[in-house]
């Protein structure tokens, strides 16, 4: 199951990153990412392709634009849900 999970990850991250870089910029090159987790309670990916982008830019990596990426979370209860709008729109509940 990690290796799938590990799998799809590499995925969405290629595919979030492949269309920010400008590749005829660098036609014989490889551009490698590495990730290195060490704990995840529910927005690895999300960090991931954020500071992965971010260190796209730091090495000087010619880009269309920065990739940011957020986790959204639905809650099923009605009360958590007007407590996470309030929050957002600065109102009280």
């Amino acid at each position: 199951m990690q290796a799938q999970v590990t799998k799809e990850a590499t995925m969405l991250i290629t595919q979030a990153l492949e269309q920010c870089i400008l590749l005829s910029k660098y036609p014989k090159s490889a551009i490698d990412i590495h990730v290195f987790v060490l704990e995840s309670d529910g927005g690895a990916l999300s960090t991931a392709v954020t500071c992965a982008s971010l260190a796209l830019a730091d090495a000087g990596i010619e880009l269309l634009d920065m990739v940011a990426a957020c986790t959204v979370v639905r809650i099923s209860t009605s009360l958590g849900y007007i407590m996470f709008a309030a929050s957002v729109t600065g109102e009280e509940g």
